[in-house]
């Protein structure tokens, strides 16, 4: 058998399906290929007929999408579809600057969305929240929740290292106000300034300075705090961040904005890390952790959470059986 993921939003060595769902299917003998599109400069229709010539020429049994678009141009070559639904549609990226034609674009993508899922053998689903829509709608199709988790095969047991003169804080992702860049560099200013005597440092890794995952969850080894304090609103506050199950793993404390989804996907969170709303908030919960013993506790939570709940291992029979 031959699954291809068709990739519309995600680069080729994405972090769940190169790393892990690939893993496990050749792990069953299934030949498996990644084709992206992501980045592609061509009309919508146009774009669609190149990814089927695509899709065609490798011949799969089985194609896993992530787009509506890709779903679309699969969905004419004789194979399976699968629908992996891991970013809400229409969301912010998709619609773009809001003007007066917005309406009228987020009413075509929903109607795209509902078609992708008429054309849909079956789902995967990453959060419950985005499946509710597609359940609602197609009652009698196969899915199944596959979560976020990494593998536990990329995080060695890290020395868990309490705060000494230096404290390493850590932020993945866009540099932008509206992912809560601003707040994570207030937040470095108010440590600075309520804890002089310890020298602060943070690491930025911006999403266009690309680390393969290994590299990346190396480097969490040497991380005591790790930042996330995106904008809360309607789409972002039901939309579980997938580094945080990472940040758990390396035994640093996350400190996270305070987003439904979270409290939902992590029905422990408040053991293992820090959920805020401001900049002032994170900086205080991070100077409390400076005492050794919180800090190792809490560190120590994620890690064990990791290990006995949150982890892809315990979860990727679920990919074989939807494939199957």
């Amino acid at each position: 058998m031959t699954v291809l993921f068709a990739q519309g939003i995600h680069r080729m060595e994405d972090d769940r399906v190169f790393y892990h769902q690939k893993t496990t299917l050749e792990k069953q003998g299934v030949r498996v290929e990644i084709r992206s599109f992501f980045g592609d400069d061509m009309p919508f229709c146009k774009h669609i007929r190149h990814i089927r010539r695509e899709i065609t020429a490798c011949q799969p049994d089985i194609v896993i999408c992530d787009t509506p678009k890709t779903v679309l141009a699969a969905s004419r070559t004789g194979a399976q579809v699968i629908y992996d639904v891991t970013e809400w549609y229409p969301g912010h990226v998709a619609l773009g600057r809001r003007n007066v034609f917005t309406p009228f674009k987020w009413c075509v993508m929903v109607l795209l969305n509902w078609l992708a899922g008429c054309r849909t053998d079956r789902f995967i689903f990453g959060e419950k929240d985005k499946g509710k829509p597609f359940r609602f709608c197609f009652p009698w199709k196969r899915y199944v929740y596959l979560p976020y988790y990494p593998s536990k095969r990329f995080f060695p047991q890290f020395q868990i290292k309490p705060v000494g003169r230096q404290c390493n804080l850590f932020y993945a992702g866009p540099q932008t106000a509206g992912k809560g860049w601003e707040r994570v560099q207030e937040t470095l200013r108010l440590c600075r300034q309520q804890r002089p005597d310890i020298d602060w440092q943070l690491v930025a890794i911006p999403p266009e300075k690309y680390l393969p995952l290994p590299d990346f969850c190396s480097l969490l080894g040497n991380v005591h705090f790790a930042l996330d304090l995106r904008d809360i609103d309607k789409e972002t506050t039901r939309c579980l961040p997938i580094k945080l199950f990472y940040y758990m793993a390396a035994g640093c404390v996350p400190v996270y904005s305070d987003l439904k989804a979270i409290r939902q996907g992590v029905l422990e969170i408040e053991t293992c890390a820090k959920l805020v709303t401001s900049a002032q908030q994170a900086a205080e919960a991070i100077v409390a952790f400076l005492n050794p013993e919180t800090y190792r506790t809490t560190a120590e939570a994620g890690r064990m959470l990791f290990e006995q709940k949150y982890n892809w291992e315990i979860i990727e029979d679920r990919l074989t059986a939807i494939v199957a």
